[in-house]
This record gives C-alpha cells, structure tokens and sequence, in this order.
C-alpha cells in the first residue's frame, strides 16, 4: 500500500471524510432508535389520518396535526398506503429527507469552515444529538423540517448574495422547495421569514436593497406573494388558531415568570443534544468578546435564526395554549451546531493570526 498517497487523499478529502463518517454514524443511531421502538402515541395518530383514500392537499382539513398544513401528508400517504403500518417502510420519505438534510449541513460547511474541528464539531452534534435521533424517522413533521431549514438556509444565501447568478430552471427548483416549505407546517413560514431575513439583511451591510433586488426581485417578491397566501389559506382555515387548544403550556420547560434562568438552561440544552457536549457551548460567547472577521454576523445569526424563531414558537404555544416543548424547535437544532461550528472556525482562524502576526512582529 502507498501510504503516502493514502495520506494525501485523507489530507484533500479530510473534510468530506469527517462528513461521511459522522453521517454514517448518526444514521445508525437513528435506526437503531427506529428499530427498538413501536409507533407511540403521536404516531398511530398520524397514521390514522393518513389511512383511506387521498385527501385533496388544497383543502383546509385536517391532515396529521394541529396546523391543517399538509406537506407532511403528501410526502408520507403513498407510504403508509403502501406499507401499511411496517415502520421500516413508513420511514422511507424521512429516512430520505434526513439523508438530504446531512447533505445540505455538508454543503454549508463547505462554503463556510476552514478547521477540520469546525467539522467535527457540527456534524458530531448533529449526529448523536438526542431529540434528532428520536424525531428523524418518527411519523412527525419533526423529522423533515430541520431538513427543510438546512435547505433554505443553503439557497437562501445564494438569492440573497451578489455571488451567485441563477438560472430559470434554478430558480424553479429553488421556488418550489420554498412553496413546499412554506405548506409543509406552520412552522415552515417562519422558517422561511427568518433564514431570508438574516440574509438579506446581512447583505444590507455592503449592499443597498436595490442592488440586492436587482436580479431576483421577481423571484422574491413571488416566493413572498405565494408563499403569504398559501400560509394564510391553511392557517385561517384551522379552527385552533382562533378557539386554542387548552394544554399547559409550561408542562416541560420551565415557565419564565417563576425561573427564567430555567427556561434558558433547558432550552439550551435542548439545541445542543447531548450533555457531553455542552462545553462547545462556551464557544457562543466569542463572537461577542473577540474581534472576529464574522463575529456581526455570528451575533445576528444567533438573535435572528436560533432566539427569535423560539420566541416566536413561545408565543404561538401561548396564543393558542399548547405545550412549549424542544420537538417544536427541532428545526432550529442542526443550525445551533453550525453557529458553533462557524465559532469555532472563528475563533481558531483568529489564533492563528494572532500567532502570525506575533511572529512577523518579532
């Protein structure tokens, strides 16, 4: 064996090595937690509406959930009709759909790390992470919407920056994640509103509206007239929205009037996963410490796509009184670790300067 050409590829493909491993292993963490369960409540509830003949998607009725948003009925009733109730089979379109999601958490890596253990980092917190194991092939939307995240979050950037040029037939296929995104679950909107509004307003920062709308005014102001109806007609239509649902909404975080240093902690832990890997969190606090290249734009990624989104998810809960709990912001989990990632990747690019520039002084 030719070491040193071994040696050489692990050092070209060091980074698509760490994503296929780390990929590898929290699929199989995934099936292992598929495998040694039975479909539990919320499940057999899902499957009971998605039994019988097709229900036509642009109908304001009740789908799989609460939010009367139908994506995740489309994607799971050829399955479930199919298959019946064999779990394996069920669990083809997420099975799938979080393949895709480790391969859009890939391309984003790419385009922003440096560090091999900004790599490490993200995908080891994406990969072992608990509430994502559990939620990844369960018959919930929770399983496809942290996909759907990673997903915008990568094209998102591509609309937004004045780097890219797209082409009709991109744009197409861009706008119809971003439909189906947006009628997957109520959730989906927001996800939507936030990941654009990061980036156009870090955009902002070097570029006037003008010239961020220049070439894909058309397309954005489309996305947004369609997908704003589209929201509108499955959310007014839900007969939650207005009446509520009557559960208790601080049942299992801690309600912030009585400890809000609670309500932090557990959310907290909640986006990170794992308890091993709190530590990384530490990393968070960098950005605002340290002079970094990207640390504006780590600051606002973390009050725009990780706090704000919550909140927002918090005060839904409140309206129409149903439980706060980590599943709903699943979504959110996978871009939590690649802010640390990219913290990380910050904070080692700055030491290394500072290590540069310290010797180049000397």
């Amino acid at each position: 064996m030719d070491f040193k050409k071994l040696r050489l590829f692990i050092e070209k493909f060091r980074n698509e090595i760490i994503a296929v491993i780390f990929t590898g292993y929290g699929l199989y963490l995934r099936f292992v937690c598929l495998l040694n369960r039975e479909f539990w409540r919320d499940e057999i509830y899902s499957l009971h509406f998605m039994k019988g003949a097709f229900k036509p998607f642009w109908q304001r009725i009740h789908y799989t959930d609460f939010t009367y948003f139908p994506g995740e009925y489309i994607i799971n009733w050829p399955f479930v009709s199919f298959f019946k109730t064999n779990k394996l089979g069920i669990a083809i379109p997420h099975i799938l759909f979080t393949l895709l999601g480790f391969y859009f958490l890939y391309l984003i890596c790419k385009r922003y790390f440096h560090s091999i253990f900004a790599w490490i980092a993200t995908f080891v917190l994406v990969a072992v992470h608990r509430d994502l194991i559990f939620h990844s092939f369960e018959l919930r939307p929770y399983a496809v919407l942290p996909t759907l995240a990673l997903g915008v979050f990568y094209f998102s950037e591509q609309i937004a920056s004045g780097r890219h040029r797209l082409s009709l037939a991109q744009k197409i296929a861009i706008g119809s994640l971003f439909i189906f995104t947006s009628i997957y679950h109520v959730y989906g909107s927001i996800i939507l509103f936030c990941i654009l509004a990061y980036f156009l307003l870090r955009e902002l920062g070097t570029r006037t509206l003008g010239e961020i709308d220049r070439h894909n005014y058309r397309f954005i102001g489309v996305i947004v007239i369609v997908g704003t109806l589209l929201f509108l007609w499955y959310f007014l239509g839900n007969p939650y929205s207005s009446k509520g649902i009557g559960c208790e909404v601080f049942k299992y975080i801690p309600d912030p009037p009585v400890s809000l240093f609670g309500l932090i902690k557990s959310v907290l832990s909640c986006l990170a996963g794992k308890k091993t890997l709190y530590f990384l969190g530490i990393f968070l606090v960098f950005p605002f410490i340290l002079p970094f290249r990207d640390r504006l734009k780590q600051i606002n990624f973390l009050l725009i796509l990780i706090v704000f989104p919550i909140m927002v998810i918090l005060y839904i809960d409140l309206l129409v009184a149903y439980w706060f709990m980590q599943r709903q912001f699943a979504w959110v989990m996978p871009l939590f670790a690649f802010l640390i990632g990219w913290c990380i990747d910050s904070f080692i690019g700055f030491i290394q300067q500072k290590r540069k520039w310290k010797t180049s002084y000397l």
